[in-house]
């Protein structure tokens, strides 16, 4: 009876959906200013007292440059620290460069076992100096009939969002921020120009380097071409 009773209904409404995954530019601090920020934070940490705003700020930052720093230059290994104290004292010593007979003899270790941990020194300062020039950010299209989701994991300032929607192929363009992960604000140069707080700040909250001043041009002109593509029946 149902069977008989039921009416076919045309498929009116296409749901396609596309994804990318783009990079966003970065903008690494060098060595020197995370260490400088950390160090100006300590100091100001044993001015102030611990429970105070001040304090509390501070740490904040020492924490969070600690982190970074340890990005930049990998996490330390601890018979490598072994292998630079020993080296450090044969020097301090002998004021010389430290022979590998004389680090054997200091770790008390075979000669082909420091052999190994000094060219494993060697690689490591070689893959500490790599430093990353972008962040991956995945985007999602989302196209049901003539609306379209646009999905991706920042929050964006709102210049943005809305030149994205203008020139959106699909009159009905719908925003959908922190999906998926969450990558920190996408802000304008201004917000650049005078270090506020989603540019200069957030990242670090986030233990994310910070972006670079085009990152929302980058990022416009990506979720546009998405839009146009999605469009075009691009997969």
């Amino acid at each position: 009876m149902a069977v008989g009773q039921s009416t076919r209904v045309e498929n009116t409404h296409p749901l396609r959906c596309v994804r990318r995954i783009i990079e966003l530019p970065l903008a690494v601090p060098t060595r020197e200013a995370l260490q400088r920020r950390r160090d100006d934070n300590r100091a100001l940490l044993a001015q102030r007292p611990p429970d105070s705003p001040e304090a509390r700020t501070a740490r904040f930052w020492v924490e969070a440059t600690e982190s970074l720093l340890a990005q930049l230059t990998g996490e330390p290994d601890p018979w490598l620290e072994i292998l630079r104290d020993a080296q450090q004292t044969i020097a301090e010593r002998m004021g010389r460069e430290a022979l590998l007979n004389e680090l054997a003899e200091a770790l008390d270790l075979p000669p082909d076992a420091v052999l190994k941990l000094l060219r494993l020194q060697q690689e490591h300062e070689a893959a500490s100096h790599s430093v990353p020039q972008t962040l991956a950010c995945e985007l999602q299209a989302v196209q049901i009939g003539d609306i379209v989701l646009l999905a991706h994991p920042t929050e964006l300032f709102a210049e943005f969002g809305l030149e994205i929607k203008r020139r959106s192929p699909f009159p009905r363009t719908f925003i959908v921020g922190y999906a998926n992960d969450f990558l920190g604000y996408i802000p304008n140069e201004a917000e650049f120009a005078r270090r506020g707080y989603a540019a200069d700040t957030v990242p670090y909250m986030l233990d994310l380097f910070p972006y670079a001043p085009n990152v929302g041009r980058v990022f416009v002109e990506a979720c546009v071409g998405l839009l146009n593509d999605l469009h075009a029946g691009k997969e």
